[in-house]
This record gives structure tokens, C-alpha cells and sequence, in this order.
């Protein structure tokens, strides 16, 4: 068995991580015993390039500033405040032009996101027992030439794979502890019905430039973990099975998926959507100055960066 091979035989003991990485090659399909699985149909729509997101992070700030002894925090409408970088790749600060009817720190960001169906069949299989090991999409990151495996499957999103949370900023407030804690957000395959011979997965890719607490909110409210890339970039994937004697088929078409532009915005209480990014570590304090919001009566009447600092 190649080294290839092995390293897709691999991934599937190594399913929790859900992606697999190797270096790029071309493996011809393989019979070793028994006959290969067969790959019946690969579903062509499978992209939507401006999937949209949106969560309520109002609960992260209370929390936030709940830990400093600061309970009596209002959140406000505003216009925002997000990083967003020019054409020259520079950072720049940029509001709503007109601001929230309600109150709050809403992440509202758009991504491209990939389902996956696949259904494949293996004339060695038996009543509740398949005989296919692996079904896979492959793609190389348009960053380097590392190939990677996403593993497809037919569980009827019975399986969670925990996930951490990606942002430094503690995201688990349901309990209302103060302050929220970090937590593991549970990711699925997608797969609608494990009866079935369709091997799904969903996947997503975001602008690399978004930050992290955007990918914290499509893993909370859709239960899907991705990659990053550029804006419009290019993906080309590769669909193979493998079955249990190792026997390899491969989809003869590869599935192309050109990514959105991955707009990102926090919206809403201006001051809170400034230290939202301030706790991520994507700006200095300094930038929060002065930006109304975040009103404490007891502590800071006309807002917390316009009172609070210097």
C-alpha cells in the first residue's frame, strides 16, 4: 500500500481533527482484493459563495466586563467599529453609515460554504456492514502545496468532533458565570440520513483577514469548522473512496468552488465592538478611545472608552 494510502487509512483513526494533511500527488484508482467501491454520484451544487452569519456576542462583553467588577454595563445601538484592510493590505477602522435599531454587539459576517454529498456503493458490503473505509474530498490550499483530506460521512450528523473555540476571548456565558468560561463548540458531518449509500460533509472557508470570534460564531450557530483564505480564491477538490481491502476509486470530475468576498462587520455598541477586537489582541486600546457605547451609570455615565480611558 503507498505511502498515500496509508495516510488516508490514517485520517480515519484521526476523524475528531475531521481534515488530514499530506503532501500532493496523483494516485491511480487500485484493486488490491475484491472489487473497488463504486462512486454512483458526486452532487455538482455544493457552493454558496456569500453564506451569511450572524451572533449576537453581547453576552461575551457583559462578561467581559462582569470579571472587572463592572455589573451594571448598558449596551447601546451604534454604528460599529471593524478593521477592515485597504487595497494596499493597511488596516483601516470602519463604521456603519447608519446605526442598529437594538442594542447590542452583533458579529454579521459572510463566508463561502461547501456541502459535500457523495454516494458510493461496494459489492462486498452486507446488511449493516459496509465494506467502504474512507470516502474523501481532497483539496490543496491556494497558500502552499499541501494537500489535505476532508473525511465525508454517513451518520446522520450523529457524531460530534469538539472543536475550541478559536477567539482568546471566553465565549461560553449560558451559565451566566461571570466571567464566561471557553468552550468546546460541537462540529457534524451535515449527513441527513446515515441509512443511506450519500457521504456528506460540510465545510466552509472565511477570509483570512476576518477574525476569529467569526469563525466562533459559524462553528456555535451551524456546528461547521473550515479553513481561511483570500478573498475569491480558487479550490479545486478531488472525490475517492477507499473500501477495507485498500481497493481505491476516484471521481473522474473534480469540483471547483471560487470563495465570496468574506465581508465581515461588528455591529452595534461601537465601544463594545472596539474592545471586542481590543481583547483579541487586533488593535490597541488607544484605537477605543472615544467611541460612545458601553454605559455603566455607577462607573462610567458617558461610556466606558469615552470615561474609562485615558
Amino acid at each position: 500500500m503507498s505511502q498515500r494510502y496509508a495516510a488516508l487509512l490514517l485520517s480515519l483513526a484521526v476523524a475528531g481533527t475531521l481534515t488530514c494533511s499530506k503532501t500532493q500527488d496523483t494516485a491511480p484508482e487500485r484493486r488490491i482484493f475484491g472489487d473497488p467501491p463504486t462512486i454512483q454520484s458526486v452532487d455538482p451544487v455544493f457552493l454558496v459563495p456569500d453564506a451569511q452569519a450572524v451572533c449576537d456576542f453581547t453576552p461575551v462583553m457583559f462578561g467581559f466586563f462582569c470579571s472587572f467588577g463592572y455589573s451594571d454595563v448598558e449596551v447601546q445601538t451604534g454604528t460599529g467599529w471593524t478593521i477592515i484592510p485597504d487595497a494596499d493590505g493597511k488596516p483601516q477602522i470602519v463604521h456603519s453609515d447608519t446605526p442598529t435599531t437594538e442594542p447590542g454587539i452583533f458579529i454579521d459576517g459572510e463566508y463561502t460554504e461547501l456541502t459535500f454529498k457523495v454516494q458510493v456503493t461496494d459489492p462486498n458490503s452486507t446488511p449493516g456492514n459496509t465494506n467502504i473505509l474512507l470516502v474523501s474530498s481532497s483539496y490543496v490550499t491556494p497558500q502552499s502545496p499541501i494537500e489535505v483530506s476532508l473525511v465525508l460521512f454517513n451518520d446522520g450528523s450523529e457524531a460530534n468532533f469538539p472543536i475550541r473555540q478559536a477567539s482568546i476571548i471566553p465565549e461560553d456565558c449560558a451559565s451566566q458565570t461571570c466571567p464566561c468560561e471557553y468552550v468546546n463548540y460541537d462540529i457534524k458531518s451535515g449527513d441527513v440520513d446515515k441509512t443511506d449509500d450519500v457521504y456528506t460533509r460540510k465545510f466552509l472557508i472565511i477570509n483570512q483577514t476576518a477574525p476569529n470570534f467569526l469563525r466562533d460564531c459559524i462553528m456555535k450557530s451551524l456546528n461547521v469548522v473550515g479553513t481561511y483564505a483570500a478573498p475569491h480564491s480558487r479550490f479545486e477538490f478531488k472525490i475517492e473512496a477507499v473500501d477495507r481491502q485498500g481497493n481505491l476509486s476516484v471521481w473522474p470530475n473534480n469540483l471547483i468552488a471560487d470563495t465570496g468576498s468574506g465581508r465581515f462587520a461588528c455591529e452595534g455598541d461601537s465601544c463594545g465592538c472596539c474592545m471586542l477586537h481590543y481583547q483579541s489582541n487586533l488593535t490597541e486600546l488607544e484605537s477605543c478611545r472615544g467611541e460612545p457605547g458601553m454605559i455603566s451609570p455607577s462607573s462610567f455615565p458617558n461610556g466606558f472608552c469615552i470615561d474609562a480611558i485615558p
